[in-house]
């Protein structure tokens, strides 16, 4: 906000002279008026302050010095010329010298963090953006556990680019929050917003695990059954199946005997592939079904469909896919297995998580009790 401000005598003055801002009038014996360099006016007339060549206010009936205030929020930042202009009861006006340039300038201190993801690994680079009129002093970039407030400053600096590098392997898994402090060079202190959840996740992408769901004979494979899997993290899902979304989707399953798959297998085995040519595979792994499904060197073909679901475990986001068992499309020597068992699943190191990172192909047996499963 700026005021100014000028002061001017009562004085009376002739009819015949103009006013004179700064000037004290007086009468010369032959007629004319004469002037001393002193701040003077007359009467009790109304005095307009000018700014930029538009009135911004008038000034009636005040008292000594006369004065105003120029909220400058409402004009752009910019250099202006002040003056003040007085006008009397006859309508005779004066204007004051400019005084120039005077700047305008609200631009605030501001400070932000450009956006790193919402997942980290690694080390990763946090980057700030700061300005302030004064100029920057210097940048911090802190980080607290999400929930916990207890700011660690990762680095600070003076020049820019204002960046630090986050080694968050040094850090557990787990959500954390960001931030940016600056000072300026009038020892100001600006925060930015705080970047809250971001997760570190250096663990390895895995299976967590995999399940099976009946709606017939216990122990047959028929449609309608079904198979789950379930990863460590949110995954790219097109590397499970180009250009796939999620939505439900055609399969086909392939069901070998152990001794068909041979290699020593130890049990029938479970692959699922885009068609019944059974040639391109959905990068799902194999499951080892841990029971007698189909008689010796047999193999059996379902149609099949697949969808992908998101499920949250503490606080963190995972996929799902489930593939739903059709008709039976080919093969022979089904079988009711009536081994109680947990499957095995070794995950396809082609899908990958959204960070980029490929699955383990460390193999997952399916958690809880051992059962009959389909």
């Amino acid at each position: 906000m700026w005021s100014w401000g000028f002061s001017w005598t009562t004085r009376r003055r002739p009819s015949h002279c103009r006013p004179r801002i700064a000037d004290e009038w007086h009468r010369h014996p032959r007629g004319r008026c004469r002037r001393r360099r002193r701040w003077c006016g007359f009467g009790r007339h109304p005095v307009r302050i000018h700014r930029h060549g538009r009135l911004d206010h008038d000034l009636h009936r005040q008292k000594r010095p006369y004065s105003c205030a120029f909220d400058t929020t409402t004009v752009a930042n910019a250099g202006y010329d002040v003056r003040a202009v007085a006008l009397d009861g006859a309508g005779n006006t004066a204007e004051s010298n400019a005084i120039a340039p005077r700047f305008v300038d609200n631009t605030l201190p501001s400070v932000s963090l450009v956006e790193p993801g919402p997942y980290l690994r690694g080390t990763v680079a946090i980057v700030a953006i700061a300005t302030a009129p004064k100029g920057v002093k210097s940048v911090s970039i802190k980080y607290t556990a999400t929930g916990a407030n207890t700011w660690t400053e990762i680095c600070s600096s003076t020049t820019a680019p204002y960046q630090c590098a986050w080694d968050t392997t040094k850090d557990v898994d787990g959500a954390y929050d960001l931030r940016s402090v600056m000072i300026d060079n009038g020892s100001v202190t600006t925060t930015s917003l705080d970047l809250s959840g971001r997760r570190v996740d250096n663990a390895p992408t895995s299976g967590v695990d995999v399940q099976s769901a009946n709606i017939g004979v216990i122990g047959r494979m028929e449609s309608g059954d079904a198979i789950s899997f379930t990863f460590s993290e949110s995954m790219n899902l097109s590397s499970i199946l180009a250009g796939w979304t999620g939505t439900s989707t055609s399969v086909a399953l392939r069901v070998r005997d152990k001794n068909a798959v041979g290699s020593g297998a130890t049990s029938d085995v479970l692959d699922v592939f885009t068609n019944t040519t059974y040639k391109i595979a959905v990068q799902l792994g194999s499951v080892v079904l841990m029971g007698d499904y189909v008689k010796s060197n047999k193999t059996l073909g379902f149609n099949g469909t697949m969808v992908a679901a998101s499920e949250t475990v503490g606080g963190v986001t995972r996929t799902k896919v489930t593939v739903t068992l059709g008709s039976l499309t080919g093969g022979s020597g089904q079988r009711t297995s009536t081994t109680l068992s947990n499957m095995v699943w070794t995950p396809s190191t082609s899908a990958i998580d959204l960070t980029g990172r490929a699955t383990s192909s460390r193999p997952i047996t399916q958690s809880g009790a051992a059962k009959k499963n389909f």
